[in-house]
């Protein structure tokens, strides 16, 4: 399936391609709240798959929100991201 899109070179639709994903504003609530090891999202975001969580991690850390997880292990926002 092809992944929608607003197709428009604004600042706002382009944020919305991506945090518009189902799931992903989730993810950054709680990121903002503290950093968090992959199994502590899963265990937050309960009905969340972790096939979809490892893709929706990946396209935020790929759009520089989201920092990889550090020697903690931890996923955290990178500056951009907050």
């Amino acid at each position: 399936m092809e992944k929608r899109s607003y197709r428009q070179a604004c600042a706002v639709a382009r944020g919305s391609d991506l945090l518009g994903e189902r799931w992903t504003l989730l993810i950054v609530r709680d990121l903002l709240i503290a950093p968090r090891r992959f199994t502590e999202l899963q265990t937050r975001l309960k009905g969340m798959g972790a096939n979809l969580l490892t893709k929706r991690l990946r396209d935020l850390t790929t759009a520089g929100l989201v920092a990889s997880p550090d020697a903690d292990r931890c996923y955290a926002l990178t500056e951009r991201g907050l």
